[in-house]
């Protein structure tokens, strides 16, 4: 049995190929600060908690974001690890400022339109780059909402309140 038992487990990104010989990783985080999970300790490589990994380092290089972990000492033991996602214990989350939100808080919401013509719910978040994007079902369609708040994301509370047309 895994750890699944004691922690609650979100996907944080995936491990890229292998950098270097001493078992450094890309990794493409689904975060505006991929540096910034060198908070956490552990580290978990599937959902049901049965791989767990001791962080040794993140660094950035360029524009790329280097993971190292304490048991990963090699290329080819880093090899292993390419194109596996990458998880942590939701109970680790710092608490965040009033304002801001996880994407794991907002999958899954009730998405309504201002003017109350249409109501959904939210499927899953896209990183573009410029800004996340919300992909909704609504009306049986996929439908993809620019996640800027108090432009088209008028208010998230116990529901997503959106000024967007659809078609």
């Amino acid at each position: 049995m895994g750890f699944a038992d004691k922690v609650n487990l979100i996907l944080i990104g995936r491990l890229g190929k292998p950098v270097g010989l001493k078992g450094h990783l890309n990794l493409i985080a689904h975060s505006d600060s991929p540096s910034g999970l060198s908070i956490y300790r552990e580290f978990f490589l599937d959902d049901e908690g049965n791989k767990k990994l001791i962080l040794d380092k993140i660094s950035a290089s360029g524009k790329k974001t280097l993971i190292k972990f304490d048991s990963i000492n090699s290329m080819s033991e880093a090899e292993k690890l390419k194109n596996l996602d990458l998880f942590i214990d939701e109970d680790n989350l710092p608490d965040l400022p009033y304002g801001k939100f996880y994407w794991k808080d907002l999958i899954g919401k009730k998405v309504i339109s201002l003017d109350s013509n249409y109501e959904g719910y939210v499927k899953e978040i896209m990183p573009t780059g410029a800004n996340d994007v919300l992909v909704c079902e609504i009306n049986d369609k996929e439908v993809l909402i620019p996640l800027i708040i108090d432009k088209f994301v008028i208010e998230i509370g116990e529901h997503i309140i959106v000024d967007w047309e659809i078609d």
